[in-house]
């Protein structure tokens, strides 16, 4: 294995594809953020420094649009929901991002909640980012739990019933 460019290759192979290739074919939403600062050092915003076809399909705008625009102006919930700070922690004090089943009022969306599985890391002075909507797995799993929940409040109701026609040696069932 050879690191090459800031990315592991395990050799040259016909079909192999370089990173930047591989990153550009994930079905995953993928974006590169490189940090603006003010002239105090402090970061204020971020630019779309590069972006997959599926991380312009998600921002719902074309690449020449998406890349190049301010984060905090397509999503400025970035800010109020503690993204923002995180980016920052990541490009200042390299830290890495893991977040699972995150909430976020999605901006493009009029604010309508969704659920994200969400990774980043610092990489060439950028936030490389992928996330995966999981809206659908959020909302099934709460589904089930709110199922779950019914069904041991029936249990708890049920009426304990007599009948001894069941068996000589049962006098009660649980209905």
């Amino acid at each position: 294995m050879a690191l090459r460019d800031g990315w592991i290759a395990r050799g040259h192979h016909e079909d192999s594809m370089s990173a930047p290739d591989l990153l550009e074919a994930l079905p995953q939403p993928h974006v590169l953020l490189r940090p603006i600062r003010d002239d105090a050092g402090r970061i204020v915003d971020f630019v779309f420094e590069a972006a997959n076809p599926a991380a312009c399909a998600f921002n719902r705008l074309p690449a020449e649009q998406l890349i190049g625009a301010r984060l905090l102006d397509l999503h400025p919930n970035a800010a109020a929901s503690g993204l923002f700070d995180t980016y920052c922690a990541i490009i200042d004090e390299a830290k890495s991002l893991v977040m699972e089943d995150w909430g976020y009022a999605q901006d493009l969306l009029g604010g309508e909640w969704r659920y994200y599985d969400v990774y980043a890391v610092r990489s060439q002075g950028c936030v490389s980012q992928m996330w995966i909507d999981v809206t659908d797995r959020h909302l099934a799993l709460e589904a089930l739990a709110a199922s779950e929940e019914q069904a041991r409040r029936r249990q708890a109701e049920t009426h304990t019933i007599f009948d001894s026609q069941l068996d000589p040696f049962v006098e009660f069932a649980n209905v």
